[in-house]
């Protein structure tokens, strides 16, 4: 008998087991979980959050290109009425500080207006932010304010396809051309009759990134376009420009 009360000790416990059947619910319910998680998160992400975008600081400028572009990245006074319209005397302190190439003062100004701003006001404030940080030589920020503002008001009326231009100008000037293409393509959509100058520099400017990514069939349509938007009296720098490239492209074939 003590033999077999020392067999009924020794005997090994029996370990819990959860039901498989079991544990595949709770699996499912865990990637339930996580499903809902990113939906909920990408829901609730505030709109008009601009997509990671390269760092322009981080490249260097592609002369070539820019000697072959046409444009810049300029406050013109069509642009600065565009933001008078939608902000009216709360630009007083801003343009001060910007007349007085106090950049950063500006961006202060500006920022603080984002408060309570409409839709609109944000998108007119947001792109004159990125013109003073560009003119700071802050271009990463410059083109992440840019692409807020676009985000902001993306149709085309207002300063849009101007935004458009300037981001592909950006863009391109550092070497990224598919990505230069790509906004050059929206102006070139946008811009009206009246503003043909840059709608020809659009126009030249995707025919010089064309070329560099070897489509010359998209460089010599886009070139094409850009000469016949343009005259040669009223901008004769802008033509030559443009048929040098044409030129360029041709010899190349």
């Amino acid at each position: 008998m003590a033999k077999m009360k020392n067999i009924r000790q020794q005997r090994p416990k029996k370990k819990f087991r959860i039901p498989s059947s079991v544990m595949q619910w709770v699996i499912v319910g865990v990637v339930a979980v996580v499903l809902v998680v990113l939906v909920v998160g990408a829901l609730t992400r505030p709109p008009g959050e601009p997509a990671p975008i390269p760092m322009l600081s981080n490249s260097r400028d592609d002369l070539i290109s820019i000697t072959r572009m046409l444009g810049d990245v300029t406050l013109d006074s069509s642009i600065h009425a565009t933001f008078t319209d939608k902000l009216g005397p709360k630009l007083v302190g801003p343009d001060s500080f910007f007349g007085r190439r106090q950049w950063y003062e500006a961006l202060t100004a500006l920022n603080a207006l984002l408060k309570g701003a409409t839709r609109s006001e944000s998108a007119s404030i947001r792109a004159y932010m990125a013109f003073c940080d560009y003119e700071a030589d802050n271009l990463d920020r410059s083109l992440q304010h840019f692409r807020r503002s676009l985000a902001a008001d993306p149709g085309p009326s207002g300063i849009a396809a101007r935004l458009r231009f300037t981001i592909g100008w950006l863009f391109q000037s550092r070497g990224y051309q598919d990505s230069a293409v790509a906004y050059y393509s929206g102006a070139r959509r946008d811009l009206p009759d009246s503003v043909r100058l840059l709608r020809a520099s659009a126009a030249n400017n995707a025919g010089v990134a064309y070329e560099v990514m070897k489509d010359t069939a998209a460089a010599g349509a886009a070139l094409r376009e850009a000469a016949a938007l343009v005259d040669s009296v009223a901008y004769p720098k802008e033509v030559k420009t443009i048929r040098e490239n044409l030129e360029r492209l041709t010899a190349g074939k």
